[in-house]
């Protein structure tokens, strides 16, 4: 009997996702020893793996769009699910991690779950619950309590995303105030470690996956913070609000600073600096 060796060296091309060097596509698992940075490529599949070159917005696009979809309400790099079921029918909790995620708060992201049981960010969903999210992001603004009972369709998932939100911009007040208290060092350290998840944590961390890395935080005024941070060998200023929305980019966004988070900045920096060879301009020395 002749055995057709064909079948074990023929290639096909996929566009998929790689994490730590690792991949999934179907059942076949993929790693590559050299390490590339986390995002998403075209790779050819065969006897040896190789990578082609990084995958298009357009080619991601098309890839995760023949794959059904979810929905969550952005939360940093956390989702939210609009409806808790359709998660846990897959075994996930109220909260899960979404890849490459870079929307504001009061958004709701379309995201796909990977074969390597990820969840990645496809699209904004820019109609679901619109004008309810922006009537409850105004009182969210004005330091309200969510009124149920003033609104229609708030709903389980919705009352629990806001109180995360008030949560976190609670959490890094009390922790201001701690910071100005006179305690002894062991006791101020002891402390200390219990907010390691908090505001500055997270922002730590949501730099650092974007690509950025993390230098200081401290109060702009009454409302606001100056994040400074680091991209390519350039310094940025960033401000922004207790409620994590960006007020200042420092630098030249064409006025679109407020539509973007921490995240999805740094990603357009690397955007400027690395696709397009040019430094930012920087608007805030």
């Amino acid at each position: 009997m002749t055995i057709n060796l064909n079948r074990f060296t023929y290639e096909i091309e996929v566009v998929m996702p790689l994490v730590g060097g690792i991949g999934k596509y179907k059942r076949r698992r993929v790693m590559f020893r050299d390490n590339p940075d986390n995002g998403w490529y075209r790779v050819a599949l065969g006897n040896t793996p190789t990578i082609i070159s990084k995958a298009t917005p357009t080619q991601v696009d098309m890839t995760l769009g023949a794959m059904p979809s979810l929905m969550v309400y952005a939360f940093g790099e956390e989702g939210i699910p609009v409806n808790f079921d359709n998660f846990r029918k897959i075994g996930c909790n109220e909260s899960v991690k979404i890849e490459s995620l870079n929307l504001p708060i009061f958004e709701v992201a379309k995201v796909v779950r990977w074969y390597d049981q990820r969840f990645y960010f496809y699209e904004p969903d820019t109609k679901f619950q619109r004008t309810l999210l922006r009537a409850i992001q105004h009182d969210f603004e004005l330091e309200k309590p969510l009124q149920i009972n003033s609104y229609k369709d708030v709903t389980p998932e919705l009352s629990y995303y806001y109180f995360l939100l008030n949560l976190e911009r609670q959490t890094y007040r009390e922790l201001e105030r701690f910071n100005n208290l006179k305690l002894a060092e062991a006791e101020r350290q002891k402390r200390l470690k219990q907010f390691k998840n908090t505001f500055e944590g997270r922002l730590k961390e949501a730099i650092g996956k974007a690509g950025g890395t993390f230098v200081s935080l401290s109060k702009a005024n009454a409302d606001s913070y100056l994040v400074t941070w680091k991209t390519m060998g350039q310094t940025v200023k960033t401000t922004i609000r207790d409620n994590l929305q960006v007020l200042s980019a420092g630098f030249c966004v064409s006025g679109d600073d407020r539509r973007h988070s921490i995240a999805s900045l740094i990603q357009l920096a690397k955007v400027f600096q690395r696709d397009e060879g040019r430094d930012l301009y920087i608007t805030r020395e």
